[in-house]
């Protein structure tokens, strides 16, 4: 099964201010009893020393003052960023604050954020769930790279692919260089007979690498395959059990790295791939892209100009293109700055409808894969749905030199300012 595709993984920065008096108390909730467990689970993966995130949340100086904008990230659910819809299924690695933790920070800041008294058993440790059996196989930036345009330089690099034999990718995490600039990082496979065609877009571009958005561009940009996707806070993680990309020898690596320079120190950027690498797999896996084709060939998805709530839907049966039934492990969606929800849904010819991923309030700087609890079968017979809506009113414009633009009619393109419908699934033969 060979399907080639693409995914978008993007992230963003978070800025945490704001002050609150605290005054330790011995009893009722603290930051060492209480919050520190949560804080050191959900948020300090970002907010740390070498990561991308803005305030550091690592000791109770740094989080007791900070403890009403806190409160006030995790009550509108902001922070951490997790933007599945948890009616929709589950997923695996949720790092999204269960109602209960939400309200203990609430109530902790409302108390006025009391340290307490340091617990001795109490050890700083990375709790987040999910991690990478092993590191077979470390792919790095051909060159130190310090990004050539402010505030966001979307640049590709190009990097040998070293196994001389078939081989699957059954693992992937990243490794950033300078996490202050370090926004996202997705790598695509170049298979050998598109590797001249990239190798020809780099040279014709000046300085490390090229300029690329939203995908590598060039002939992948329709049929490309995506390897895997970082955002900050990411763990490395194996693919599903079983499962993996299959590689083949002569192919190339595009590793597209999202730098922003809000909070870059100046330093440049050398970031790394880890990889888990197997000679065989139970079952090829494969990112296969999900659009309407007259979206995305004809440029027939309009937008108009100050409509306000613009909905496209396309739906199929994607199970002759591979031959049969197949199991989705992860889901992803992907637009613009003008979408505002997305759901990615299979209509069961059963009609036992199932929801795979609902994005009520979509954030273009939070794009990643989900990975359901449990994979899912889809049938002959059966559709897969994407729905997306756009907001195109004066209100929801970019602000271009301090001045925010008219709307415009609004259709498929790569440009920050086209739009998207996009959905990807990890994608194998039924279990």
């Amino acid at each position: 099964m060979h399907v080639y595709s693409r995914a978008i993984v993007i992230t963003a920065l978070f800025v945490v201010g704001c002050t609150a008096e605290s005054e330790p108390q011995s009893d009722g909730l603290t930051y060492w009893k209480d919050v520190k467990p949560i804080v050191d689970k959900n948020c300090v993966g970002c907010h740390r020393p070498g990561e991308i995130g803005q305030g550091w949340l690592t000791t109770y100086n740094e989080v007791g003052p900070r403890a009403a904008a806190i409160k006030e990230a995790v009550v509108s659910r902001v922070m951490p960023p997790w933007l599945a819809d948890g009616a929709c299924n589950d997923y695996q690695h949720d790092r999204s604050l269960s109602e209960e933790d939400i309200a203990t920070i609430a109530a902790w800041a409302d108390a006025g954020a009391p340290e307490g008294v340091p617990l001795d058993m109490l050890q700083e440790k990375d709790q987040r769930d999910g991690t990478m059996s092993r590191v077979d196989l470390t792919l790095s930036l051909p060159v130190d790279y310090s990004p050539l345009r402010q505030p966001d330089d979307y640049r590709c690099f190009l990097v040998d692919w070293p196994e001389a034999d078939v081989s699957y990718v059954t693992g992937f995490g990243v490794r950033p260089g300078n996490a202050s600039t370090v926004h996202h990082v997705i790598a695509f496979i170049a298979p050998p007979q598109h590797v001249a065609t990239y190798q020809q877009i780099d040279a014709n571009e000046e300085g490390p690498g090229y300029t690329c958005y939203g995908g590598p561009g060039g002939p992948m940009n329709q049929n490309g395959g995506f390897l895997g996707g970082w955002a900050p806070g990411g763990p490395p993680l194996d693919y599903p059990e079983g499962t993996g990309i299959r590689m083949e020898p002569g192919s190339k690596i595009i590793l597209q790295v999202h730098y922003n320079s809000v909070s870059w120190d100046g330093k440049p950027d050398r970031t790394n791939v880890d990889l888990k690498i197997d000679k065989s797999v139970a079952r090829e896996a494969t990112w296969a892209f999900f659009t309407s084709p007259t979206w995305a060939f004809n440029y027939d998805m309009p937008i108009p100009a100050g409509d306000p709530d613009v909905e496209h839907s396309f739906a199929m049966d994607i199970t002759p293109f591979f031959g049969g039934p197949v199991a989705i492990h992860d889901v992803t969606l992907h637009m613009h700055t003008r979408g505002t929800e997305a759901t990615l849904d299979i209509l069961r010819a059963d009609q036992n409808n199932e929801c795979l991923l609902d994005i009520p309030r979509w954030d273009f700087n939070w794009q990643y894969p989900y990975r359901l609890a449990q994979p899912t079968t889809v049938v002959a017979g059966d559709q897969l749905r994407i729905t997306c809506h756009f907001n195109n009113s004066p209100e929801n414009q970019p602000v271009i030199d301090g001045m925010q633009t008219a709307p415009q009619d609004l259709n498929w393109g790569e440009g920050t300012h086209d739009e998207m419908c996009l959905g990807a699934i990890y994608a194998t033969a039924p279990l």
